[in-house]
């Protein structure tokens, strides 16, 4: 059931890089208004971009660490992809994203997990190992729902996307409660 919106939607792009995607969303569905968080560095990449594609008026940019800065709040959705692999705590930075949803709000999340099977895990170790033997977080099959599940989402569907071009992932769409 569609709720009616006195002000634009409003989605986050969590690791938007030169901010692509959210270059495209706007222009796109003209009624969303959009933020691209990053690194500071690539954040003004991203402003760069948006700026020659002049859709300052509707798309934002904050730049800082998932970590521990301001991602902001208030978000109809969050588009976050391959991102939680490097932050040094994530069920941390789940319970940042859920609470800058608004209730009701969507969180969609793409990550890569090592299978269960020897042949799952075979199509994700060969990209993913080397994160894991660096100290970042390769989660096993199942492990993103629990992490989802204890920060407060309520998790709608998954599935995995053998397309992608290096790995798998899974494709989580999870919720924050209306109440």
């Amino acid at each position: 059931r569609a709720r009616a919106m006195a002000t634009p939607p409003r989605v986050l792009e969590l690791g938007g890089g030169p901010g692509w995607v959210a270059i495209e969303l706007v222009r796109q569905h003209p009624q969303l208004q959009a933020v691209v968080f990053d690194w500071p560095e690539t954040a003004a990449v991203a402003q760069e971009n948006i700026t020659s594609a002049g859709l300052e008026e509707r798309l934002a940019v904050i730049g800082g660490d998932l970590a521990h800065d301001d991602i902001g709040a208030g978000y109809d959705v969050i588009w976050c992809a391959s991102v939680l692999h490097f932050v040094p705590d994530p069920a941390a930075a789940l319970r940042r994203i859920h609470a800058a949803l608004r209730p009701g709000g969507v969180l969609v999340c793409a990550q890569a997990e090592v299978g269960a099977s020897r042949q799952d895990a075979a199509a994700v170790l060969p990209y993913y190992l080397n994160l894991m033997m660096s100290g970042r977080h390769v989660t096993a099959a199942g492990d993103m729902a629990q992490a989802l599940h204890g920060a407060g989402f309520t998790v709608v569907d998954s599935f995995v996307a053998h397309d992608f071009p290096m790995a798998p992932l899974t494709i989580w769409i999870a919720t924050r409660a209306t109440a």
